[in-house]
């Protein structure tokens, strides 16, 4: 398993509120490009709003991963990472 950090969500253009698609997450596998929470309640608030959002990664070949029990990381005492585990691959 490998982890998938968080780097921007943002809300869909003409998206209607409660619907199930409403936002737009980008995810990254390299730790380097995370977005970084100023504080550990930030990034705790984050992943509980990622867990709420039933994100799903899919892949070209028809496979679909839900992306559940975001964690987050601290990087240093002022910056916080949020991340998935997940059977996530590169492709060259």
């Amino acid at each position: 398993m490998r982890k998938a950090y968080a780097t921007d969500i943002r809300d869909l253009p003409g998206a209607v509120a409660g619907s199930k698609v409403n936002v737009e997450g980008f995810f990254t596998l390299n730790p380097e490009h995370a977005y970084l929470w100023p504080t550990r309640e930030h990034a705790l608030q984050a992943s509980r709003n990622f867990d709420s959002y039933n994100i799903h990664v899919s892949w070209a070949e028809g496979g679909d991963y839900l992306c559940k029990d975001f964690e987050m990381d601290e990087c240093s005492p002022r910056e916080f990472d949020v991340f998935c585990e997940g059977p996530f691959t590169l492709t060259v």
